[in-house]
């Protein structure tokens, strides 16, 4: 607080108090930014001269600023609703429901369980021997198998308590769908009669089967959309997906082959364009027959699986 002294109207002298000002030290860096930036990295003001003094309109918004909320707060991303996506690749392929074998039902679908792990790790216990590793890989995955061949002898036994395991896995079936582990166990394979169908075949035509259902559902779907300037290609993608040999779909590509130009024709003529309502039931007819077909195991499609729809339908 100091003093001013100044001529009255009088002719006379008076003092005045001047308003007090609190020191820099006081201030902090954002005041001293917003009153004019006399910070040693920032100080405009010659050296040997003193800065010109904070008024109090200064000081007022400042504290103003630092007590009021923000004019717009950030949502944080996190806090919305999502759906998490869930990892399932650490998940056996014939899922039971337990984390630990030793629980298994010794049933056919026990076994199969335990066969379908061995076949993957036997896989890649072939492609490890290929190459040259300094890791323990290798002896992780023996000693997995060596784990999950225990547990076959435990549930074959539970399941047949009086035949031998090879007898067991060739009475059920699953010693011709799984010929690797009777490779891998040094077990006799024993010829079949009919059409065998491997672990990988079978994976993959349950692949096939999927990717066919999956985009005639996405063009159902999209039969109801505003635009459909991609509806041309996602059928030629179709078409792809029923090109597989074994999936026995020639039917429904001869209905494809005669409509797609004209579609094609009809998806290139506007920026949006959208088919006839004659396209439309067309489309629609075309991908509800295609779904129901590959998801009839009782059907031509799906004869390469019998032998494996043979073996599980003992499962229950």
């Amino acid at each position: 607080r100091g003093r001013r002294t100044s001529i009255d109207g009088g002719g006379g002298f008076e003092e005045q108090e001047l308003p007090t000002i609190p020191p820099l030290w006081q201030l902090g860096v954002a005041n001293l930014k917003i009153m004019g930036d006399h910070t040693e990295g920032g100080n405009s003001t010659p050296p040997g001269r003193r800065g010109r003094r904070p008024s109090k309109l200064h000081l007022v918004m400042v504290n103003n600023l630092s007590a009021t909320p923000p004019l717009r707060p950030v949502q944080n991303l996190f806090d919305t609703d999502y759906t998490p996506v869930i990892v399932r690749l650490d998940e056996a392929v014939f899922a039971t429901g337990q984390e630990d074998l030793m629980g298994l039902q010794g049933d056919v679908a026990s076994i199969a369980t335990i066969c379908a792990q061995m076949s993957f790790l036997i896989d890649k216990e072939a492609l490890l021997d290929d190459e040259t590793r300094q890791d323990n890989l290798s002896d992780l995955v023996r000693e997995h198998l060596n784990k999950l061949y225990e547990q076959l002898h435990v549930e074959c036994h539970n399941y047949m308590p009086d035949a031998h395991i090879q007898e067991v896995l060739y009475t059920t079936g699953l010693g011709f769908l799984f010929p690797s582990v009777i490779d891998r166990v040094q077990l006799e394979r024993r010829a079949c009669q009919g059409k065998v169908v491997t672990f990988q075949e079978y994976l993959s035509h349950m692949a096939q089967l999927n990717q066919a259902f999956s985009m005639s559902q996405q063009l159902r779907d999209d039969c109801n959309s505003n635009n459909h300037k991609y509806i041309a290609h996602q059928i030629a993608l179709l078409y792809q997906c029923l090109s597989y040999q074994n999936l026995r779909t020639q039917q429904f590509k001869k209905r494809i082959e005669p409509e797609f130009e004209d579609l094609k024709r009809t998806t290139e003529q506007a920026a949006q364009p959208q088919l006839t309502p004659k396209q439309r039931e067309w489309l629609r007819s075309l991908t509800t027959d295609v779904m129901e077909v590959v998801t009839d195991f009782n059907g031509p499609v799906t004869a390469f699986l019998h032998s494996w729809v043979d073996v599980l339908a003992h499962t229950g």
